[in-house]
């Protein structure tokens, strides 16, 4: 008959067999934090040996043992001249990864954040998060795909004045999608030739305000802006205003699909393209679906931009058109077109959108 072993034999094995394991666990964690923290530090170099003034504090090595996290303290950032000379300053960036999994990578960003440049004007513009990550995945050894999360973020420049706030924000970058991506039109601008899409990406901002006066009826508060973009055409670096010349001359443009736009009191869907005209001002063309139409009407009446004899007949022809939408709400599909700062729907002009100034670097 086998000789049975002793409880005491059997607790002492099990603690044997979980104090091997720990010392295994210990020095995977220890080799791949290693390996971690010398990745952030060949980047950092990589960016110094490319121009990039950059000043930190102390770097530290904590998380163990459910993770791994690398913390630069006190980050100054700060770009070469053929970059654009602008700078970021932050108290510190946390770079977290788990042991077992190194291709899948997250940045906490939370906290405050000042990004300033010669091509701002203003004050340097001060960024903060409750909560805010940057996740980063790898795909044999290069970046795939990065997704940007934020809660209750602000932006702030110029004062209390110029503030934007937002509950919650994500975007979502796919730099290599698994599959082939469709061939985008011939461009005049290009001659010819077709660019292909090279980048997509997936918005989503949930309760975003925004300063200034804005024509009426739109409130300064969107509840929700949502869209899956293609990037079409090839983006370079250097100044703003180069940069996105260079990209609308080579027939650069965005495609847009499932847009969704809550901005009270008017609710747009649809899908469309957008691109740069030869000023750098946005132009295109979209096939919207617009839900509020009623409302929108009575604020302008309100407002005194239409007569209330014209909001009346506006309200009926745009009923005859009327379908039910989700929810049993009337929306009406309608073409909507930008062009020359001018946002038309067929002959009917809207509005006229703001000039926008892009920030120009100063000649070095």
């Amino acid at each position: 008959m086998a000789e049975q072993k002793s409880p005491r034999s059997l607790v002492s094995g099990i603690v044997l067999g979980l104090a091997i394991a720990a010392v295994l666990y210990g020095g995977v964690w220890y080799a791949s934090a290693r390996l971690l923290r010398g990745e952030v530090e060949r980047w950092l170099e990589a960016r110094r040996a490319e121009g990039f003034a950059i000043r930190t504090g102390a770097i530290l090595t904590a998380g163990f043992p459910s993770r791994i996290a690398i913390r630069v303290t006190d980050l100054d950032f700060a770009a070469p001249p053929a970059r654009g000379r602008w700078t970021w300053r932050t108290p510190a960036v946390e770079v977290t990864a788990s042991p077992l999994r190194l291709g899948h990578i997250a940045i906490d960003l939370a906290g405050a954040h000042q990004i300033a440049g010669p091509w701002l004007e203003s004050a340097p513009v001060q960024l903060t998060a409750t909560k805010a990550a940057l996740t980063l995945d790898l795909k044999d050894g290069a970046l795939d795909e990065a997704q940007l999360t934020l809660e209750d973020g602000t932006g702030v420049w110029n004062g209390a004045d110029s503030r934007l706030h937002t509950d919650k924000a994500g975007v979502r970058v796919s730099l290599h999608p698994d599959a082939p991506p469709p061939v985008a039109p011939a461009s005049e601008k290009n001659g010819g030739a077709l660019p292909v899409i090279s980048t997509r990406l997936a918005v989503k901002i949930e309760n975003l305000t925004v300063p200034g006066d804005l024509p009426q009826p739109l409130s300064n508060t969107l509840r929700e802006l949502a869209f899956n973009a293609e990037l079409v055409g090839p983006v370079g670096d250097g100044a703003l205003p180069k940069l996105l010349a260079t990209w609308s001359d080579a027939g650069g443009a965005i495609n847009l699909k499932d847009v969704t736009l809550d901005w009270p009191p008017v609710v747009l869907s649809g899908e469309g393209s957008i691109a740069l005209d030869q000023n750098l001002q946005p132009m295109g063309a979209f096939t919207a679906r617009m839900a509020g139409f009623t409302d929108a009407l009575d604020i302008m009446v309100r407002e005194q931009r239409m007569r209330p004899d014209e909001a009346a007949v506006a309200k009926a022809m745009l009923g005859l058109m009327a379908k039910p939408g989700p929810g049993g709400r009337a929306e009406i599909g309608m073409p909507l077109t930008v062009q020359d700062r001018q946002l038309s729907s067929g002959p009917l002009k809207l509005f006229e959108l703001p000039r926008i100034d892009w920030p120009r670097a100063p000649p070095p």
